[in-house]
């Protein structure tokens, strides 16, 4: 029996008949249906029921994670991944609500070969290779009924590296599948301060299936990594590129200790405060994967939230 835009008028008891095709016997099942409210997507977002987020992770080219290790099954439930069948996995992404995921601009605009029409959203994935049986009733699969790149998005520059993917159906929320917090731009831009003085390094985490090191594999398993935010100031003075107020970066001066690669492109730079995980940036760019003064570049989200829930309104 499957019943339909539910309400909460239909709880109760429902019992199902069988008979055989002689009316000699039969069979009655009966099961107790209890319906309760939605949740509130601020009620729910940012917390992992399974596993924990790492905060003492290791130490992220155009998007990848270098000097990452494996995250926990469960631990980043909003991760989704972008998967067409000539690219595979492309991109990654976060699921905002049950209809809605944030990626980066790029991953549509920039990848040659890329077909809009095959492109099919895995959420609650941490296995790349293969759906195993253990994912079974984890991992949710979406058809994206629409694509929305911001409008001033530079495929140059990377300024305003940012897109919405709405669902064709709503999303089911599991123990594994759950959307992350986005907050408000005073939150935001408070996390993103770089610590003076005497305060402690301000740090985010990168999670994806990017490529382990430039040129090199992709991994199995989702991967997660802890990096610092770097000062505007830095981050200007390091890139060859230009960097505009939309962007911020994050990584180690040292090389290898820890930075985002191919493959990381659209996922998130996730930021914890009280005990809630919120979307602070994308992965966007970068000069190579974990080059000494070198930094991933991130797309700065406290900038855009006016225009994300706009769009997540239509």
């Amino acid at each position: 029996m499957y019943i339909e835009r539910v309400t909460l008028s239909d709880a109760g008891i429902y019992s199902c008949v069988a008979y055989d095709a002689f009316a000699k016997c039969q069979k009655k099942v009966s099961a107790l249906l209890q319906v309760s409210q939605r949740a509130k997507i601020e009620d729910i977002c940012g917390i992992p029921k399974v596993g924990t987020p790492s905060k003492d992770i290791p130490i992220m080219q155009h998007g990848k994670i270098v000097g990452g290790h494996n995250a926990l099954k469960g631990a980043y439930p909003w991760q989704v991944m972008l998967w067409e069948p000539n690219l595979k996995s492309f991109c990654g992404g976060s699921l905002l609500n049950e209809r809605w995921i944030a990626t980066a601009a790029h991953c549509f605009i920039n990848y040659k070969g890329l077909k809009w029409d095959r492109i099919v959203i895995k959420i609650g994935k941490y296995d790349r290779e293969y759906d195993s049986e253990d994912e079974e009733f984890t991992t949710g699969i979406a058809d994206p009924s629409s694509i929305v790149v911001h409008p001033a998005y530079d495929k140059k520059t990377f300024d305003n590296d940012l897109a919405l993917v709405r669902l064709r159906e709503h999303v089911r929320f599991t123990d594994y599948i759950l959307p992350v917090c986005l907050g408000d731009r005073n939150l935001g831009e408070t996390l993103l301060s770089p610590a003076t003085g005497g305060h402690s390094i301000q740090m985010g985490t990168v999670t994806g299936w990017g490529k382990l090191k430039e040129n090199g594999p992709t991994p199995r398993y989702l991967q997660e990594i802890r990096l610092p935010i770097v000062d505007q100031k830095t981050c200007m003075a390091t890139s060859d590129y230009p960097v505009t107020r939309n962007m911020f970066c994050a990584g180690y001066p040292q090389e290898i200790l820890g930075d985002a690669c191919q493959g990381d492109s659209g996922g998130p730079f996730l930021m914890s405060n009280r005990n809630r995980w919120y979307l602070i940036g994308i992965v966007s760019w970068g000069e190579g994967c974990g080059k000494a003064n070198k930094y991933g570049f991130y797309t700065r989200i406290p900038n855009y939230l006016s225009w994300i829930k706009g769009i997540m309104k239509t």
